[in-house]
């Protein structure tokens, strides 16, 4: 493949370049013998997709077919004209450079895939009557719901085998296993090693409450203190996050499972997606969706984003009695438009004062600092020198800096300024491998498979946390395409000439070491697409998809 790839570069007449001239040019530094060209690139996803990609799909069609894409869409873009959906081997012009978000774009709601829905007392296999009773708009028949239902996805269920039961029955897009011979959802006990589940069974007496415990020392529950009365004092109930690294709260991105897979990475601190203030308080379930927690996420806490003293003070004390949070995260330099021109700015930024959290969620956590401003954006490399001053005059307090961290080296630089901690957001996002080679010191050479592991897993925390169901398929495949659109921009460490890749370095086209990588590496949403059927299943009939956030990274 490499000499093949070095034969395209030569046809191309000068994108084998060096890797220090491409560097200038904000170019990643590529072997020659990997580079190619856009046709180059697009041809050899078309030829070898046919054979290769069969192999290595996880879920598809089970009647064998190829479970060929959709016909292309009409998208509608910003500035009100239309264009075909890309499609591999073909790229739109750009009308515009690319900036901001698609804010203009398709948007399926997940539940517009599944048009013939059961009712939901059927799918929990409720004794009783339907919670609608006559008004009720969904299916009662179950048999002409099988009918309509779209093939099972795969014949293993994520539910069925971590639970123990899938609450979603006949609905679920992996039934086959887990249905009984005449439709009845299985129940079983499933291992678990965490103790988190346990199931009490016939074979175990203790857990049942018949028969006698095995002896052991009786345990004390040691001297009697006023902790739960008194008030700890704020210098009592500080945070010491020193030195730990710390996911950045991602919008759209930063959902659970993708922070799962960051904590088995190495994340010591996450933080969930920023949840706007008003939206809580008027009980938004999508924005209290924003605010889970998984076990493994020792260290969490919960962004929050207001305008008004009181909104904020109401909503730090509505979460110290609902939720389990290490921190609350104020966000105080968004540059989303939908907070940053509201009527009042952020409130943090003229009233500080006025900020004093309720004692049972005021965690002093250190301070973030972005170096960059919001015109800016991500047009130019964070400002570490900025950040450095600011530590200078923030002492003795300790602040977080964050900023361009693709790579041990540049956390090892940046830990140089003197920071408390650093915050890692894009960096995560396009490696979240990147936690382990701060920690070991080392760049990772991940090979195709092994990052084909990671979505897959990503899929499993995905059918976890939103469903099995069609709709909850069709949320894990949106999320897994919007983490794809930076996945795309991650070169492998064989293919740099120089080591490590900047965050600010456009990837060129290139041919990687097999199928797999090559198709990571393309920029167009149709391959998202492919990827995500290997793991998800083909996609509905009408289905599109055009990313949240546009890029310079694209070509």
């Amino acid at each position: 493949m490499a000499e093949g790839a070095a034969e395209a570069s030569a046809e191309s007449g000068g994108d084998g370049a060096s890797g220090v001239s491409a560097s200038e040019r904000g170019v990643a530094p590529i072997k020659p013998q990997y580079l190619t060209t856009k046709e180059g690139f697009h041809g050899f996803l078309e030829a070898q997709g046919q054979e290769k990609l069969p192999q290595e799909t996880e879920a598809g069609n089970p009647d064998g077919s190829d479970g060929a894409e959709p016909e292309a869409k009409r998208i509608r873009l910003e500035n009100g004209q239309t264009e075909e959906a890309a499609e591999p081997g073909e790229q739109p012009q750009a009308q515009k450079r690319a900036r901001g978000q698609n804010k203009v774009r398709p948007h399926m709601k997940p539940t517009h895939y599944d048009k013939n829905r059961l009712c939901p007392s059927l799918v929990q296999e409720s004794p009783g009557q339907c919670f609608f009773g006559d008004r009720c708009r969904f299916l009662h028949d179950v048999s002409l719901y099988l009918e309509s239902k779209p093939p099972d996805l795969g014949p293993r269920c994520v539910l069925f085998e971590t639970f123990g039961r899938c609450p979603y029955g006949v609905t679920c897009r992996f039934a086959g296993a887990h249905l009984g011979p005449e439709g009845q959802n299985l129940l079983t006990a499933p291992e678990d090693d965490s103790g988190r589940n346990h199931c009490a069974t016939q074979r175990d007496p203790v857990g049942l409450g018949a028969g006698t415990p095995p002896g052991s020392p009786v345990r004390t529950c040691g001297p009697l203190t006023d902790e739960d009365t008194v008030r700890l004092r704020a210098c009592e109930k500080r945070l010491d996050i020193g030195g730990k690294l710390y996911l950045a709260p991602l919008t759209t991105c930063g959902n659970l499972p993708f922070r799962r897979i960051c904590k088995r990475f190495g994340a010591d601190v996450t933080c969930g997606e920023m949840a706007m203030c008003t939206n809580l308080l008027q009980g938004q379930m999508s924005e209290w969706a924003l605010l889970k927690r998984h076990a493994c996420e020792d260290i969490f806490g919960v962004q929050l984003a207001g305008a008004f003293p009181d909104t904020m003070t109401k909503c730090a004390e509505l979460l110290s009695r609902t939720v389990e949070v290490d921190f609350v995260d104020i966000n105080v330099g968004c540059p989303i438009d939908l907070v940053y021109k509201k009527p009042v700015p952020p409130v943090s930024l003229f009233c500080p004062p006025l900020l004093c959290l309720p004692a049972p969620v005021a965690v002093a956590a250190p301070p973030q600092l972005h170096g960059r401003s919001r015109e800016q954006r991500y047009t130019k490399l964070a400002d570490w020198q900025y950040i450095q001053q600011c530590v200078e005059v923030a002492s003795p307090m300790p602040l977080f800096g964050n900023g361009d961290i693709l790579s041990y080296e540049d956390a090892n630089r940046a830990k140089q300024t003197g920071v408390a901690g650093i915050m890692i957001a894009r960096g995560a996002l396009l490696k979240p491998w990147l936690f382990t080679e701060i920690k070991e010191q080392r760049h990772w050479d991940i090979s195709s498979s092994e990052r084909l592991d990671i979505l897959r897993d990503f899929t499993h925390y995905g059918l976890e946390h939103w469903g099995s169901d069609t709709q909850g398929v069709e949320k894990t495949r949106r999320f897994l395409l919007e983490w794809l659109s930076f996945l795309c921009r991650y070169v492998p460490v064989g293919l740099l000439e120089l080591l490590p890749q900047r965050i600010n370095e456009r990837p060129p086209y290139y041919l990687g070491r097999d199928y797999l990588e090559t198709l990571m590496a393309s920029q167009q949403a149709a391959d998202w697409i492919r990827i995500s059927e290997m793991l998800l299943g083909p996609v509905p009939p009408d289905f599109a998809f055009l990313p949240k956030h546009k890029a310079n990274a694209y070509k």
